[in-house]
């Protein structure tokens, strides 16, 4: 997917790049209320209006992600997974059969059950109206 968001703002009052290094997490509630010009009944209708006027709407950008099969290929790119495949094909190359099948099982969950779980977490996680 491609960034079809306009642009993402970096602080909450529309100040600018002085605003967007204040370090919000660290600020006391009052203090944080005076750098975003705010309260605890929140902003008045025509400050909210200013605000996104000036600022714009406050999005984030969409990021190009990862399709399953760019996904499986990372998880089944790895040394040991690449050892285990040339023992399943020796084992199965000397006749030993079921050792073989028994390896490339274990190689194929190894790889396939985290790139499922982790498809699924992500679908949940898209879904909107979440906890």
């Amino acid at each position: 997917m491609l960034a079809t968001r306009r642009r993402v703002r970096s602080d909450l009052t529309g100040g600018g790049p002085e605003a967007a290094k204040i370090r919000w997490h660290t600020l006391a509630i009052g203090a944080a209320y005076a750098a975003a010009d705010s309260g605890p009944e929140g902003l008045t209708s025509e400050e909210a209006a200013r605000r996104l006027r000036a600022g714009g709407p406050d999005v984030l950008e969409r990021t190009s992600t990862d399709g399953p099969f760019q996904i499986l290929w990372r998880q089944a790119n790895n040394p040991l997974i690449w050892v285990l495949l040339a023992a399943s094909v020796l084992a199965i190359a000397l006749g030993k059969m079921t050792d073989g099948l028994v390896v490339l099982a274990v190689v194929v969950g190894a790889v396939i059950l985290p790139v499922v779980s982790l498809e699924k977490r992500l679908r949940r996680a898209r879904r909107p109206g979440r906890d």
